[in-house]
């Protein structure tokens, strides 16, 4: 797996391993009794192949990296990378710096934003990070530490060869009408723990009808405890980390059961990840009962990124089979490239979750349209705009003041109170 820095891309392509992993291996066949290793490829071929694999710097996202660095010891991002032993191209470091922009962690000056400040402390990727203190602030932690959690590991669904319809079809079943790969694996994760306060028998039971993996499923739970540790060392909860403390969070959770909510922090993580769903033309039927609209099969719909243009939904997606999108947007954690370029774990993001907590806002007065980082466009009048911006400089203000008194709660704040509002109604 090799990793795309300007399009933000993980490629899985079929690469010659070095020389070093070569031997490696060969070790293997010796390593309990004498043994024999054969190689498929030719002696010739074994002198062409690269001495070492590219180091991990080169093969990942530097995000989380170029934000460390920048905490720890200041300065122009570009000339301190370039002094480590191995140093990524200034074009990947522009790539980061502009990603880190996006997310708001840096200013135009390059200088720490106090969401960057709080994010530096964090270890984990920026956007899980980012959606982990949204969720604090909007009230909806349990889902959004689930999907976290999800996130750092393997997938809690199974796909068996002989049972994949019966396994996409449970998957469907947990998605429900959120359309929302997200919300399916908060759904999956729920029911596993009613499921297990009725014994092993029945957990077991729920895992097998459900096609669940339950070791994933216990992973998730303890991925859950190290993200609430982490979130009280920051502050931004209360968490003795002992079972009977959990009611300490139930004001943090009076928003989890709001789909809407939890999607907009999902979309607020993982901006600029975002697809356009373009549906085809509207098409008409006659019925006994008049003219109706038809609906559009699956794939008459078509779905692009900025960078990539058209990209495709991946099968195992909840949405692959959807040919309605009540919202032009989703929201994706996941993009690879293999045959085509496709979309995993996406979710449909309501309007103002994207204008609240997405890029660069700029309006169109005479055509009433606001535009997102020159891509994303929304009809709304002007006043919109003023109010979102508005928003957006207030969220900041009460983050600055976060870490001047981390013991503030920001979460009952009128800033909090104000987004609650606007996501819930969508603005109406």
């Amino acid at each position: 797996m090799s990793y795309d820095h300007t399009k933000g891309l993980s490629c899985l392509q079929e690469t010659w391993i070095s020389k070093a992993s070569a031997k490696q291996r060969r070790g293997r066949a010796g390593r309990v009794q004498p043994g024999c290793c054969f190689r498929l490829y030719s002696r010739q071929q074994f002198q062409q192949l690269a001495e070492q694999q590219l180091p991990e710097i080169l093969r990942v996202s530097l995000d989380r990296l170029c934000l460390k660095v920048k905490a720890f010891l200041g300065g122009p991002l570009q000339d301190t990378t370039q002094r480590m032993l191995t140093s990524p191209s200034p074009e990947v470091i522009r790539a980061s710096v502009s990603g880190l922009l996006c997310i708001n962690a840096l200013d135009d000056q390059e200088c720490m934003t106090p969401l960057g400040r709080y994010l530096a402390q964090m270890p984990v990727d920026v956007p899980v990070g980012k959606m982990l203190i949204f969720g604090c602030i909007l009230k909806c932690l349990n889902p959004i530490l689930t999907i976290a959690a999800a996130l750092s590991g393997r997938s809690p669904f199974l796909s068996p060869l002989d049972k994949r319809e019966e396994a996409n079809a449970a998957r469907l079943n947990f998605a429900g009408s959120s359309k929302s790969d997200h919300m399916a694996i908060v759904s999956a994760y729920e029911g596993w723990i009613v499921a297990r306060r009725d014994g092993w028998k029945a957990e077991v039971e729920y895992c097998n009808a459900n096609f669940l993996s339950r070791e994933s499923l216990v992973q998730m739970e303890a991925s859950q405890t190290d993200y609430l540790k982490m979130l009280a060392d920051i502050g931004f909860c209360s968490w003795s980390g002992k079972r009977d403390s959990s009611h300490l969070l139930d004001d943090l959770n009076v928003n989890s059961h709001n789909v809407r909510v939890v999607k907009s922090v999902v979309c607020a993580g993982f901006y600029p990840n975002i697809v356009r769903v373009r549906h085809p033309e509207k098409k008409y039927i006659q019925t006994e009962g008049g003219t109706i609209a038809k609906v559009a099969s699956a794939n008459e719909v078509h779905f692009f990124t900025e960078s990539d243009g058209r990209v495709f939904l991946h099968p195992s997606s909840v949405n692959f089979s959807v040919g309605f999108f009540e919202s032009s947007f989703l929201v994706f954690t996941e993009k690879v490239k293999t045959s085509k370029i496709f979309i995993k774990n996406c979710t449909m993001v309501p309007a103002y979750g994207l204008l609240l907590f997405g890029g660069e806002v700029k309006i169109k007065h005479e055509q009433q349209t606001i535009i997102l980082d020159n891509w994303l466009e929304f009809e709304a009048p002007a006043r919109i705009s003023v109010l979102i911006k508005e928003v957006r400089s207030m969220v900041n203000s009460l983050l600055t003041e976060k870490i001047r008194n981390p013991a503030l709660d920001i979460s009952k704040s009128m800033v909090a109170t104000a987004l609650m509002q606007l996501l819930v109604t969508d603005g109406h």
